[in-house]
This record gives structure tokens, sequence and C-alpha cells, in this order.
């Protein structure tokens, strides 16, 4: 299980305080899930994927991402919506992504689990 864990400033040093798990909620897309945090001006989403997750359709966020890859392999593919792919390439662990903002993109997974972690800066 994981869970949140805050480091604060007090009086005698740092301490260390244990939040709940961030909630996984189902995203609309067979076999995708999502995590959210919000926190330090942060937003931070992981995204997973179960093997044979089903294809996550073309969309779009009207902000910028900065994505790194955890765990296995999925193609993103680019294009426009609703469906134009354009181009793809296979992004896995240790990869890096940056998403500029409302950048059209879908995800294959090549049939494992795959994880991605993206973060943007709240305003």
């Amino acid at each position: 299980m994981s869970f949140h864990v805050l480091m604060s400033l007090a009086a005698t040093g740092s301490i260390l305080t244990r939040a709940g798990e961030p909630e996984t909620v189902e995203i609309g897309v067979a076999g995708w899930t999502l995590q959210a945090l919000d926190d330090s001006g942060v937003s931070l989403l992981v995204l997973r994927a179960e093997p044979e997750a089903d294809f996550f359709e073309m969309h779009t966020s009207d902000d910028a991402w900065l994505a790194y890859v955890v765990r296995g392999c999925a193609t993103l593919l680019a294009g426009s919506e609703p469906d134009d792919i354009t181009d793809g390439i296979d992004c896995t662990a240790g990869s890096f992504i940056t998403f500029d903002a409302r950048t059209p993109h879908a995800w294959q997974t090549d049939g494992g689990s795959f994880e991605v972690v993206l973060a943007k800066l709240l305003t």
C-alpha cells in the first residue's frame, strides 16, 4: 500500500507525518487507473495500465506536463482528435516525455502493465 509522507520543519528539526494513500480512480478506459496528488505547488498524476488494457484514445490537456515512464512499455501516439494518428514512438521505463498544452495524444500498451508519472506546476 502506498501513502503520502509529509516532511515538515518543526522547532527542533524536521518531522515526518504519514498521510493516507491518494485515491485510485477508474478513468473510463478499461484497464487504466489514475492516482492524483496536489501538494507543494505541483500536481502529480500516476497513470497505470493493467496487462491487456484497452487502447487509450486520442485526448488532450489544456496544461503542459512533464512525464516519466516508471514501468513497462507503451506507444505514445500523436495526431489530431478524434483518431487521426500521424506518428508514434515506443516509451519504455526510464523515458522522459514533455507534453505541450493541447497536444492530441493516445496510448497503446504492448500488452503488459505500464506506469507513467506526470507532473505540472499548479497555477
